[in-house]
């Protein structure tokens, strides 16, 4: 018997209810076994049970047309870490998320599960994370992993399977902990202090056990304070602008005008901009960095003069676009840029102690954002600026470098990926597929059967006003679904080879009546697959324009 098929019934057991491991409950109820892994397949792939270590960094809210290596063109080098990861790594180009949200994106990751099958749909008025479930963590725990989670969690519970963890809901300076010994404060950066949680756990680990080491930054999102050391960066640099940036709208449905997320409009002057209310204090930040001396002459150094200028005579139309544009570019890329700092802290530890050739080292971000795309900033749509996750996958030997991956991944693929790698059978309810095929060299294969990639996006209105939406995602297409839009659902469809920014839904149009029928069949096809009944199939009679009841 092979050492592959030991593992596997040694895994079996560790992640049955004999073994008194993974006992999910639904909420209310008593404990109950785990499902049961389907029988180990024959090993489709050489590293499978190769149980490398394996060190996944997600950030928040980074774009991947924030990347360098993905051909950011900002006029700064604000990833030069992560460039170096893709430089030695793989890079995916078509990694897309299944629901563009904080906490739902983080629940996906860790069952391999769409939202509606996981339980965490929303992040506003959401129940806690069924932290009793199946999750990756408790997999590679039972089969002999050392485990920890350090950084944004957002799941309203406490982590599971990880022999050390700490958490917070987000926060940039001075952030609070929950750890299972209580709560720790830290001083200085959000981004500083969980990637050295997660060095001094490197250090303090058993060297004989392989390790599953999660890395949660809380930046770049809003509200975008960068830590000390990025503050002064770029004086003077004026960003270019995105050709949306004063995007019309006109052709699409009606909710890509009705949203609250426009760059110009809705970014808040003191809570997202950081101006101050007065030429007495024109650059008043809020909290800790206002505390600390030495930090408020940075930050006084850095925009007091921005916004003076701004308080005397504030910009009003096309000109406050331009000018909250630059200035929110100017914290955003800084925070992306304190991020990718201390991805180089990380990886100079695994270099510097021996530990390169044996981790696989898995760069993501939660969803992509809107970097003034479309005049936006946030995420939530199905469009590709909020889809899109960068994803650098890299280890020495294995994983070609320099190499670039077109084939279509989502989140919920991570943790089946990181399942076989370690030799542990894939639970037969995922959703997700291992990725592990793709990681031998760039040729571009079809992961799941040509079905395309599944969004659904619950929360719907909110501060943002963005609609519910379901969606599905194929290499070139994209058909979305408004099944909830007041006063009338709609559709859309973007042919995203002749219009790669979304500009004009072609839903309707009789040159796509093919497609337009094969993508719905396909929608449709993929919600009854994973058992997703949220959508009120049946209601649907669209127009030509796409509007339903028109």
């Amino acid at each position: 018997m092979s050492t592959l098929v030991h593992r596997s019934v040694l895994f079996a057991c560790l992640a049955s209810a004999a073994c008194g491991v993974f006992l999910p409950v639904a909420a209310g109820a008593a404990e109950a076994a785990a499902p049961q892994p389907a029988p180990a397949p024959k090993a489709a792939n050489p590293w499978a049970g190769s149980r490398p270590n394996i060190v996944y960094i997600m950030s928040d809210d980074h774009a991947p047309h924030a990347i360098g290596a993905y051909g950011a063109k900002f006029g700064v080098e604000a990833t030069p870490r992560l460039d170096r990861l893709a430089a030695e790594g793989m890079r995916f180009d078509n990694a897309v998320c299944g629901n563009a949200l904080c906490g739902p994106s983080r629940a996906i990751l860790i069952t391999g599960k769409f939202s509606h099958a996981n339980g965490f749909s929303n992040n506003d008025g959401q129940a806690p994370f069924n932290a009793a479930q199946p999750v990756l963590a408790k997999y590679l725990h039972a089969a002999g992993y050392q485990t920890a989670l350090y950084g944004k969690w957002h799941l309203h519970s406490n982590p599971v399977g990880f022999d050390d963890w700490k958490v917070c809901d987000g926060g940039h300076y001075n952030t609070g902990f929950k750890t299972p010994a209580g709560n720790q404060p830290t001083v200085g950066h959000s981004s500083d202090a969980i990637m050295g949680f997660g060095l001094d756990w490197l250090a303090k680990r058993d060297p004989k056990k392989p390790f599953l080491l999660m890395l949660y930054t809380t930046a770049p999102h809003r509200n975008w304070y960068p830590a000390p050391s990025e503050i002064p960066l770029w004086p003077g640099v004026k960003f270019p602008e995105p050709a949306t940036l004063f995007d019309t709208y006109a052709g699409r449905g009606p909710g890509a005008a009705e949203q609250r997320m426009e760059v110009g409009r809705d970014l808040r002057r003191e809570g997202d901009l950081h101006v101050g209310g007065s030429l007495a204090s024109p650059s008043a930040p809020q909290g800790p960095i206002a505390k600390n001396p030495a930090w408020a002459k940075l930050w006084q150094e850095a925009y007091g003069a921005q916004d003076e200028a701004y308080i005397k005579d504030p910009p009003k139309g096309e000109a406050k676009t331009h000018w909250n544009y630059q200035r929110f570019m100017n914290l955003y890329l800084k925070c992306a840029k304190g991020v990718d700092r201390n991805v180089g802290r990380v990886l100079d530890y695994l270099h510097e102690n021996g530990l390169d050739d044996n981790t696989l080292v898995v760069y993501s971000s939660d969803n992509g954002f809107y970097l003034g795309d479309h005049g936006w900033f946030d995420k939530r749509w199905a469009y590709e600026e909020s889809i899109r996750v960068p994803l650098i996958v890299r280890w020495p030997g294995h994983v070609p470098a320099g190499s670039a991956q077109k084939t279509m991944v989502q989140n919920a693929d991570f943790m089946p990926t990181f399942l076989e790698l370690a030799g542990v059978p894939l639970p037969a309810d995922i959703h997700g597929v291992s990725m592990l095929k793709t990681l031998a060299d760039s040729k571009t294969i079809e992961l799941h059967a040509g079905q395309g990639a599944y969004y659904h996006y619950y929360e719907g209105g909110g501060e943002h006003n963005v609609p519910q939406q379901v969606a599905i995602r194929t290499p070139r297409h994209t058909l979305a679904w408004y099944y909830n839009h007041k006063p009338q659902a709609y559709w859309e469809l973007f042919d995203r080879e002749k219009d790669p920014a979304q500009l004009k839904s072609v839903y309707g149009d009789p040159a796509y009546a093919k497609e337009q029928a094969e993508l719905t069949a396909q929608l449709k096809g993929l919600a009854e697959k994973y058992g997703d009944r949220t959508p009120p199939w049946g209601m649907e009679t669209p127009t030509a324009r796409g509007v339903v009841g028109e």
